[in-house]
């Protein structure tokens, strides 16, 4: 388990009777020793340090941060913000990690505010060239703005790195080098019955009660007897955990 971050002193620099605190190797000067004004500039100035995420670290001062820096701040950040969701195995977590290591590779240890729409473009030829299909190398390259827009918002970044690499243009369908994705069909009936023909009784229900009313796997997993109304004609499920709860979207399953 991580340490908790120590709360930099509230110190009292007597050369000048003022008072004083140290936040990643640079020393700010709050005021008259022991002043409400002091304390006022103090308690402002920690809450922003610990709201910025620097707590965790001392050094370097922000603007000197390189890349990999950056994305280490923002894993953390990304942990906490995409974990997997209710019916849902953390996809967006995956990419944001395939994403990062894709610039990794290349720009780990360049000045993050240096990133440039050039280097984002190489990033992506790099992508182009793993044999990733386009769709998905535009979601991962969403990822990298969103990493240096979020390092922005807590002034790690200057706002100008993510305003840039914004005016690069995502790879269109029939006008790149990347490998267009095939279209995702429903699994044909014949094999759908080769398959209940060979699976357990418990898994053929399973199978069936998907096909009956188009619910995914995670949510049939985890219904319960008391989960179903039978109040009504036709019985009915409202999902509690469901793929897009998060969106404050609804959730019934007709049965």
């Amino acid at each position: 388990m991580p340490r908790k971050p120590r709360i930099p002193s509230y110190r009292h620099h007597k050369p000048t009777n003022r008072a004083v605190v140290t936040l990643g190797g640079h020393d700010h000067y709050l005021g008259a020793y022991d002043s409400a004004q002091s304390h006022d500039e103090y308690r402002r100035l920690i809450a922003e340090w610990f709201g910025s995420g620097q707590a965790s670290t001392t050094e370097p001062a922000p603007l000197s941060l390189t890349v990999n820096e950056v994305f280490d701040r923002y894993w953390t950040y990304a942990e906490s913000y995409y974990p997997p969701r209710d019916g849902d195995s953390g996809s967006q977590l995956v990419r944001v990690a395939s994403a990062l290591g894709y610039a990794r590779k290349l720009y780990a240890r360049l000045p993050a505010r240096q990133f440039s729409p050039t280097a984002l473009r190489a990033v992506r030829q790099q992508m182009i060239e793993a044999d990733l299909v386009r769709r998905y190398i535009n979601q991962l390259v969403d990822c990298i703005r969103r990493a240096f827009t979020w390092a922005a918002s807590y002034e790690l970044v200057p706002v100008t790195v993510p305003q840039a690499l914004g005016t690069v243009e995502a790879l269109r369908a029939g006008r790149s080098q990347a490998r267009e994705s095939e279209p995702v069909t429903p699994a044909p009936e014949d094999a759908i019955e080769a398959v209940r023909e060979r699976v357990l009784p418990t898994v053929r229900d399973i199978i069936d009660f998907q096909l009956l009313t188009a619910t995914r796997p995670g949510e049939i997993l985890r219904l319960q007897d008391v989960d179903i109304d039978r109040s009504g004609e036709v019985w009915q499920v409202k999902a509690t955990r469901h793929k897009t709860r998060w969106r404050g979207h609804e959730r019934t399953i007709w049965i």
